[in-house]
């Protein structure tokens, strides 16, 4: 898939997407590359696709879980564009690889960085940096496949510290540890247990409204070189080749899950949990099914006993209405998948879900 991205979509189907998969309203592509173009253009109608991408493209688990162990395996251009034009989204190879080539198409200069969320193998995540965003040489970092919100172009030239940002549930920032390594600190209360990814942990104080000081601890989500920079899809396929083929590299390959932003709130389904921010920046959780560990998740088609079988009806009713994209036997497929890694101890995760 070294191909130009540009030619990769074509003008038809960046428009199609952008107008009907995004839902954005327009009737040509816009002109965004050339000195008569004004930044304040070019950041606009970024920020718009990235919030609409968020909101009509779940991070999500299911397409990787729905195949059998043995025939998972990094996606395909064709794979990706597919699950993007079915608004069905995926996980951050998914999300950032079409990202990429529809910024670039629409005339945005873009590059790749290998990024490392810690506590699994380094290059465990992918990133892009958007160059003369605003002003020649500057940089911006956009990443709509982190499984958090971060809706709009993040300027990245900053000497030690990006200002805290507060979307949805995360309050977060970058740090520049030196010329080769920036970090994503996101905030935790500081009476939360620290994950043993943790590292380097801050205590801070922020003023919210004028007035009110909450404690935060700072905890590193992830890290990227920002001075990387890439064109070449291959210089990723190695280390994702490894984690979507190695189910003990990637925690996703065992939890079931998707996630999507709604006027930038969240609601996602995680295992047999519905979470939804209900109040701005507060998390709601449901449990749908009470898991019995001596009884089958779904019924086989040899078990004749209905009273062992745990009733995953609601998790699919879920599915269904926040999620409807995804065909209920291909849930049911993955939840069957799920089950079979139950007695397994999860991979850590920085996630909060």
């Amino acid at each position: 898939m070294d191909t130009f991205p540009m030619d990769l979509l074509s003008k038809e189907e960046i428009l199609r997407f952008i107008r009907d998969v995004l839902e954005i309203p327009i009737t040509e592509l816009p002109v965004l590359s050339g000195p008569s173009v004004s930044a304040s253009v070019k950041v606009s109608f970024l920020e718009s696709v990235i919030r609409a991408h968020l909101e009509k493209q779940p991070f999500q688990s299911i397409s990787l879980m729905v195949d059998d162990v043995k025939n998972r395996h990094r996606p395909s251009w064709e794979e990706i564009k597919s699950n993007m034009f079915l608004s069905r989204g995926g996980l951050c190879y998914w999300h950032n690889t079409f990202m990429y080539v529809l910024l670039s198409s629409l005339g945005y200069d873009v590059v790749m960085s290998h990024s490392t969320v810690p506590g699994m193998d380094p290059n465990n995540h992918l990133v892009l940096i958007v160059r003369d965003l605003v002003t020649p040489g500057d940089l911006h970092l956009v990443d709509v496949g982190i499984g958090y919100y971060i809706p709009r172009p993040i300027p990245i030239d900053f000497v030690e510290e990006s200002p805290v940002y507060k979307d949805s549930i995360m309050t977060y920032k970058f740090k520049r540890e030196n010329d080769t390594t920036m970090i994503l600190l996101k905030a935790a209360a500081p009476d939360r247990e620290s994950s043993s990814l943790s590292q380097n942990i801050q205590e801070t104080k922020l003023e919210q409204n004028g007035h009110k000081r909450e404690e935060f601890k700072w905890e590193p989500f992830f890290y990227f070189d920002p001075t990387e920079r890439s064109q070449n899809f291959s210089d990723f396929y190695s280390c994702f080749d490894s984690f979507f083929t190695d189910v003990t590299k990637l925690p996703c390959h065992t939890s079931p899950r998707a996630m999507r932003w709604s006027n930038d709130r969240f609601i996602g389904i995680v295992n047999s949990k519905l979470l939804e921010e209900k109040e701005e920046g507060k998390l709601t959780k449901t449990i749908l099914i009470n898991q019995d560990a001596s009884a089958p998740l779904i019924k086989e088609d040899n078990d004749d006993d209905k009273s062992s079988m745990t009733d995953v009806d609601p998790v699919l009713q879920a599915y269904a209405k926040y999620f409807p994209q995804f065909p209920s036997d291909m849930v049911q497929t993955a939840l069957k998948h799920w089950r079979a890694f139950e007695n397994i101890p999860p991979l850590p995760s920085t996630l909060d879900y």
